[in-house]
């Protein structure tokens, strides 16, 4: 939610006193200069790399012009796809049920969430049957979800990934240390 009452800066003058806008948004999405999508090409060497700034140009909505053009936000967690959400529904493909410092579990089965209904998404986590029997009447909304995904996912076939994610899990920084020269096996003995 982006409130606009006792506003100060640069927007100041774009926006209206008391202003609340309630719709999905993200700060990459909201700099100054309102950052658009972007794709570059750059030489390096024998090699091109192509590069796509994520972004929406939210001036329009800010300034009071028009409606965001923003319709989706998608979540990962290191490399794994987390959540999407859509208008006020969140799509959720992982949890954590420990919060953000929290690891990271798959549910038997995606859940979904409207979020001007549980904004803070614990009726997930109650096991209530209120919430199965709500569930039954709104899996079918995870059609569009599948379209959102396939579309992010090709953008990764024109625009690659130019390195792994970093991950802060243990085994996988055990494995990363033992897999350099000098570290231990588990053996206790070192490796060149």
């Amino acid at each position: 939610m982006l409130e606009t009452k006792g506003h100060t800066g640069h927007w100041q003058k774009y926006q209206r006193p008391g202003r609340i806008l309630t719709m999905p948004n993200a700060s990459y999405a909201s700099l100054e200069n309102g950052v658009r999508a972007q794709e570059r090409s750059e030489q390096l060497g024998d090699r091109t790399y192509k590069v796509h700034l994520d972004g929406y140009n939210q001036l329009d909505l800010i300034t009071g012009k028009g409606p965001s053009k923003r319709r989706e936000i998608i979540y990962f967690a290191e490399g794994t796809l987390g959540a999407v959400r859509l208008g006020d529904y969140k799509y959720r493909f992982i949890d954590q049920p420990g919060g953000w410092l929290g690891g990271t579990v798959k549910p038997d089965f995606q859940l979904l969430t409207n979020l001007r209904l549980d904004p803070m998404e614990r009726t997930v986590l109650t096991g209530s049957q209120a919430y199965l029997d709500w569930m039954k009447y709104a899996f079918w909304r995870f059609v569009f979800v599948q379209n959102v995904a396939a579309e992010f996912a090709e953008t990764f076939l024109e625009f690659p990934p130019m390195q792994k994610p970093a991950t802060f899990n243990l085994t996988a920084v055990i494995g990363q240390v033992r897999g350099r020269p000098g570290a231990l096996t588990p053996s206790g003995r070192s490796k060149g």
